[in-house]
């Protein structure tokens, strides 16, 4: 039965399911066909490969193959002539056309290979002739098909090998054995056992990839062979690499040993051929090709090979400009790179040496992130390696002309130290080995040529304090051990009453950790925080800041206060730090020369008048601690009014009716030691004045210092429980305190902590609802928006952790927020915003579509 027209058709349809149906009903129909049928259909689908319609060529090449792998009564001679009859370009024809019909036939030739029609035992040696000899007249005739037909020569070559000496012979009769096709189809037949060779006259050895060849290689992949160029058809240059660099990488990456090194073939073939000043860029073009390819086969040492000197140059010249030619296929290749190390870690710090030694800024001057990528991918050894080669670069900065690229250097390396802690978890191991170098260049003399500039020294605290933020509470403190062993002095000379101070605070701290070790829970998490804060409070010591010897003798003294006195239930460590802090007289740099014992005293001087001071001031506010200021100015000028009226009145009383009369000596030395009394006695309340409100200013500066390291304990420690306990505390301090700066600052470090992601969990049910309900006490005391908004942010916080914790919760969460609204509606004094029962509406909503 002869199909219709319509199946032939379908055959062209875009969508690949109907291709194939059409193709099985359009062999079915065929079955029981005449040879007149048969020919005819064959004829028909030879024609169909030179369509232009749709998707013709693959849905006729499909049926064509599948066709004639079921006929077994028709010869491969009148094949090749239904062939070449249907697709010979015939009349006026445009080059379109006639591309079409050559195509056709590389399409048919495909089909009798894949058909397996060439395997049957009735096939000739000259039937397989007259197929090469079509393939090679189809190269020769167009340089456009020649790599087309190269793949199925290689194609033929693989599967049936007895004609290999064949193809080789005719490749160079036909002067194709120094084309890029003819060193694939010569590559394919060295990769056969036992395979023929080509006459040494062609090449060397009968090998391109002989060493000796690589320099007629190079032109000859590069299309540009001058002793060739008048015999072999010319090239076109296109965009995808030719094949023949597949065949090549693939010698290399099956570790041949017939081939030249792989660094030699890369020097001279890719990097001196392809990517040279002179190339242009279209082989360079390809040269970003071949390195991604390149990229993936490549064993570790041979990876420093590809990133040559050229390859490099190129690279970094594409990418520092988006107009640019190559600028895309440079950033392609620079993401391969990342991407490459992702897949092979083994490979990354390597790469990386060899990027930092072409230049230490690559990311900046190519705009990319390839060396932070890199970063990211290094295992524990490599992260060490790493940290041994930042610190040689650290060091080695003699070469380099000016002091400003030697601080930029130097700066990098902080910076990218700093970048090895925070995008990824490591182990300790490497974390020590890294925050060891930050120690060594920050505190102690460095073995730099130039010497370390003081500005980078403080880059490197910075650093340090920051790597910690990203780290477990534990790393500060293992810094202050890495510190005290060091058996060379510190950069910073501190005092003798410092040193000692600096002793008792690491015997504190070991003392802490023994401690640790003996208790659990709530205990152990507030020595947790005072390990830290003491830590964090020494190294900034360190850094050179004199007033953080005030802030550890505080810290110091709430330790006292919470762990070595017997005082029952006492209140909060947090409570201690920021609520019941003694004002101190904490001076400038000028600490380092003074004498603690003389500042302790100072301070316990003034310390009651300055603690009711202070009380006043956190219940009326700033604003009339200001007025306050201005009444005692008032009332001191009153008062000495008085005194000066009262001293003029004794006199004239006493000079009786004579006071129009001049004094004598004695009644001027008199009045002279009144007046000097009255003066010495407002001189001294000026004096006291300036020292309280110098206390106060030290007590607001103490507490921003806390409100700092409670910032890092938040960010460090966020899922550590004990950050719960810090949150009364500053909604107190907030709230009560006469300092916008320090309300302001408490309201940040209360805000981080309820933005964080990563919650504590395993929470004391019942503690926490208090919690909730303390919360909401401290917003129903304050109109301050301010403190208002933080406090139902970190009550929406401990919710969120009772239901993560277990979703019944939220039934208990639900009565301490009714009792709240009822608390509110019935008390006129109630100073609790709508917002906080709004917010937790709203998450309910949240929450229960997310369930």
């Amino acid at each position: 039965m002869m199909p219709t027209t319509d199946l032939y058709g379908k055959l062209a349809d875009n969508d690949p399911a109907a291709r194939l149906s059409a193709a099985e009903k359009l062999i079915s129909s065929l079955k029981e066909s005449s040879t007149e049928e048969m020919e005819y259909a064959i004829g028909r689908l030879f024609k169909g490969l030179a369509s232009r319609r749709k998707s013709a060529r693959l849905g006729f090449g499909v049926a064509l193959t599948e066709l004639l792998s079921v006929l077994t009564n028709i010869d491969v001679k009148d094949l090749l002539s239904l062939l070449e009859k249907h697709t010979a370009p015939s009349g006026n024809i445009n080059g379109a056309e006639e591309r079409d019909f050559y195509f056709a036939r590389i399409f048919g030739v495909e089909a009798l290979l894949k058909s397996r029609v060439l395997s049957r035992e009735s096939v000739t040696d000259e039937d397989f002739q007259s197929v090469i000899n079509l393939l090679l007249v189809l190269a020769q005739s167009k340089s456009w098909l020649r790599e087309s037909c190269a793949k199925i020569l290689c194609e033929v070559i693989l599967r049936y090998p007895a004609h290999t000496s064949s193809i080789l012979s005719k490749i160079h009769e036909t002067n194709l054995a120094k084309t890029s096709d003819g060193v694939a189809i010569i590559l394919t037949a060295s990769s056969l056992p036992n395979h023929p060779k080509l006459p040494c006259l062609v090449w060397r050895h009968g090998c391109p990839l002989h060493l000796s060849s690589l320099s007629l290689l190079s032109k000859v992949l590069r299309q540009s062979s001058s002793s060739e160029k008048e015999k072999a058809p010319s090239e076109i240059w296109k965009a995808r690499i030719h094949f023949v660099w597949d065949l090549i990488m693939d010698k290399y990456a099956s570790n041949s040993d017939k081939v030249c090194p792989f660094a030699d073939f890369w020097k001279t073939v890719v990097d001196e051929g392809l990517f040279s000043a002179s190339s242009s860029p279209e082989r360079k073009y390809w040269g970003f090709q071949l390195f991604e390819r390149a990229l993936r086969i490549v064993s570790t040492s041979q990876i420093s090979s590809i990133f040559s000197q050229n390859f490099l140059r190129c690279m970094i010249n594409q990418l520092g400009d988006s107009e640019r030619y190559n600028y895309k296929a440079a950033k392609k290749a620079s993401s391969a790179i990342v991407s490459a190390a992702e897949k092979r870690p083994e490979i990354s710090y390597s790469i990386l040496k060899i990027l930092l030694s072409e230049t230490i800024n690559f990311d900046t001057i190519t705009k990319t992130k390839t060396v932070e990528g890199l970063l990211k991918t290094l295992d524990e050894i490599a992260v060490i390696k790493t940290v041994d080669l930042f610190r040689m670069m650290a060091i080695d900065c003699e070469e380099l002309e000016s002091p400003k690229t030697v601080n930029s250097r130097r700066q990098w390396i902080a910076d990218h130290l700093l970048l090895l802690i925070r995008n990824t978890k490591r182990e300790e191991p490497s974390i020590q080995k890294i925050l060891s170098l930050l120690v060594e260049i920050a505190y102690f003399p460095f073995p730099s040529k130039p010497e370390t500039h003081e500005s980078i020294r403080s880059m490197f605290q910075s650093r340090l304090l920051s790597s910690l933020s990203f780290l477990e509470g534990k790393w500060a403190y293992n810094v202050i051990l890495i510190i005290e062993k060091y058996e060379t002095e510190m950069i910073i000379e501190l005092s003798e009453d410092i040193v000692q101070r600096e002793k008792k605070v690491i015997r504190l701290l070991k003392k802490i950790r023994k401690k640790k070790s003996c208790l659990e829970d709530d205990t152990k998490e507030e020595l947790d925080a005072f390990e830290s804060l003491l830590s964090f409070t020494l190294l900034q010591i360190y850094s050179g800041d004199a007033e953080a010897v005030e802030v550890i003798a505080e810290l110091q003294d709430c330790y006292k206060r919470l762990f070595e006195r017997n005082s029952g239930d006492g209140p909060p460590a947090i409570e201690v730090l920021v609520l019941e802090t003694r004002e101190t007289n904490a001076g400038s740099q000028e600490i380092y020369d003074h004498d603690d014992d003389k500042l302790d005293d100072e301070m316990y001087i003034y310390e009651a008048e300055d603690e009711q001071e202070s009380g006043s001031t956190k219940e009326q506010g700033s604003d009339d601690t200001d007025d306050e200021y201005n009444v005692n100015s008032s009332d001191e000028d009153i008062g000495l009014q008085s005194a000066l009226a009262a001293a003029l009145q004794d006199h004239a009383m006493c000079d009786g009716n004579e006071s129009e009369e001049l004094m004598n000596d004695e009644e001027m030395l008199a009045l002279d030691s009144q007046l000097i009394n009255i003066f010495k006695q407002r001189k001294a309340e000026k004096s006291k004045k300036q020292v309280n409100e110098k206390a106060r200013e030290n007590l607001v500066h103490f507490k921003n210092r806390v409100l700092d390291l409670l910032d890092l304990l938040v960010r460090g420690q966020n899922k550590n429980k004990i950050v719960l306990t810090i949150i009364l505390p500053l909604l107190r301090l907030s709230r009560s305190t006469g300092s916008d700066q320090i309300r302001e600052k408490s309201v940040t470090v209360l805000r981080s902590l309820s933005k964080t992601k990563d919650l504590p969990n395993d929470v004391n049910v019942e503690t926490s609802l208090e919690l909730i309900k303390l919360i909401h006490d401290e917003a129903s005391k304050s109109k301050n928006p301010l403190i208002t908004n933080v406090a139902s942010a970190v009550s929406l916080m401990v919710v969120k952790i009772l239901v993560i914790q277990d979703k019944q919760n939220v039934q208990e969460v639900v009565k301490v927020y009714a009792t709240s609204i009822s608390k509110w509606m019935l008390n006129r004094k109630s100073k609790i915003r709508g917002n906080l029962f709004f917010d937790f509406i709203n998450w309910g909503k949240v929450w229960r579509e997310s369930m």
